[in-house]
């Protein structure tokens, strides 16, 4: 009896943590970031920060981020700007390793800046349009 009741109580605990994970799934996948918004100061802060983490952990990592001019923006300054900001966090950040800073073709959407860390795409921050990278910490 006492072996049944260990069985059963196994089985309940196993289908709650199932579902639990299924639940946890579920919301990661609603929760990314699309190209229709653009991100929050919070998340840009987030994905540079965990970047940064990241990079410093891999030797000899190179971090590397692609800037691109979303669609309706025209003005290669914006993206001198956006650069020279996240250059600037980059450095008070004290990232170890080499970082890269690119200027890829134009995107169809918004602005946006691709975060590589160990030659993978880890994170996207987009951008409103005409906007700095900034702008959405001071609104």
């Amino acid at each position: 009896m006492i072996l049944n009741k260990q069985i059963l109580i196994f089985i309940i605990l196993a289908f709650i943590l199932c579902f639990a994970t299924v639940s946890l799934s579920a919301q990661r996948i609603t929760d990314v970031k699309t190209a229709s918004s653009p991100s929050t100061c919070e998340e840009v802060k987030h994905h540079l920060d965990y970047a940064i983490i990241d990079t410093n952990k891999i030797n000899e990592a190179t971090l590397i981020l692609i800037f691109r001019l979303g669609r309706g923006e025209s003005s290669a300054k914006l993206n001198k700007l956006r650069k020279a900001n996240i250059e600037e966090y980059i450095k008070l950040r004290r990232l170890n390793h080499n970082y890269i800073l690119a200027e890829g073709e134009r995107n169809n959407g918004l602005s946006k800046v691709e975060i590589y860390v160990g030659g993978k795409l880890a994170w996207e921050i987009f951008i409103k349009k005409n906007k700095n990278i900034w702008d959405t910490c001071i609104e």
